[in-house]
């Protein structure tokens, strides 16, 4: 039986969002390598951006084996990523108070889109005709 697309994709793009933090603490610490208490922070760093990365993964791999628990993690990533997304974007537009310095990169778009990808998430994997890909088999 061949994957729907949508199931492809969000193989992907989970396998995206566990690399990601990964990659951006593994440059961080390149950068704090040279200082010897940001050597201990970027250690740290790397630990923290495991344990973030480590949900991801292993939904990715749920959802490739097409596993029943991988439909609840995903649902449940997906409210989590939207939530934090939306929460981002509203400070970032101006909703709560802060002050963002000039020189800040806007991430608007950054938000916007795990914004969307978790909205998505959220309304494909609780379709019944999604929800029978995952169902138990004798």
């Amino acid at each position: 039986m061949t994957r729907p697309l949508a199931i492809r994709l969000t193989i992907f793009l989970l396998a995206l969002e566990a690399l990601l933090p990964l990659a951006i603490a593994a440059l961080i610490a390149v950068v704090l390598s040279g200082d010897e208490v940001g050597g201990q922070q970027s250690f740290r760093l790397i630990g923290y951006a495991a344990l973030v990365s480590t949900w991801p993964f292993l939904t990715s791999m749920g959802v490739a084996g097409s596993r029943r628990w991988a439909l609840f993690s995903i649902l449940g990533l997906a409210a989590v990523q939207s939530a934090v997304a939306a929460f981002c974007l509203s400070s970032d537009l101006g909703v709560f108070s802060r002050a963002t310095p000039q020189d800040q990169p806007p991430l608007e778009f950054v938000y916007l889109a795990l914004l969307t990808i978790g909205i998505w998430w959220l309304v494909y994997f609780s379709r019944s005709t999604t929800r029978a890909l995952f169902a138990p088999r004798p």
